[in-house]
């Protein structure tokens, strides 16, 4: 005789998967903005970045992690859905990586050209503004 399949077994088989997907695509993500900010706690001194950064990375460690246990201990077989969320973690991992430092150095790229732009326009002001004779 099988098991039924009931509502929770399907919340636990999407919660596994998403789980993995959780941590190793968007953590890795949210982890650059760590980086983003301390950046920004070198250049201007404002710590609140700082602190939205690490708060929010551990907001989504901590809820891939839970829902990863879930999906792995509310299963019809726990060892095989341990073994292939592992499975999908390892196949993502590379792929969130190289996207969270592609992204950082989009965003720092960004940043490098914003404050290129920004002092241009301030050495136009100062060359048109009217000298007094």
């Amino acid at each position: 005789m099988t098991p039924v399949f009931d509502s929770s077994m399907f919340t636990a088989a999407l919660a596994g998967p998403f789980g993995a997907v959780l941590l190793t695509v968007f953590l890795p993500t949210v982890a650059s903005l760590i980086v983003d900010a301390v950046i920004l706690l070198i250049r201007k001194k404002r710590v609140g970045p700082l602190l939205f950064a690490v708060a929010f990375t551990v907001a989504v460690a901590v809820a891939g992690t839970l829902m990863w246990q879930y999906g792995v201990n509310n299963s019809m077989d726990p060892a095989s859905t341990e073994s292939s969320t592992a499975a999908l973690a390892s196949t993502l991992l590379p792929f969130g990586i190289g996207g969270a430092v592609f992204a950082l150095i989009v965003r720092q790229a960004n940043q490098a050209i914003d404050r290129r732009n920004a002092a241009r326009r301030r050495g136009r002001r100062r060359q048109t503004r009217p000298t007094a004779a």
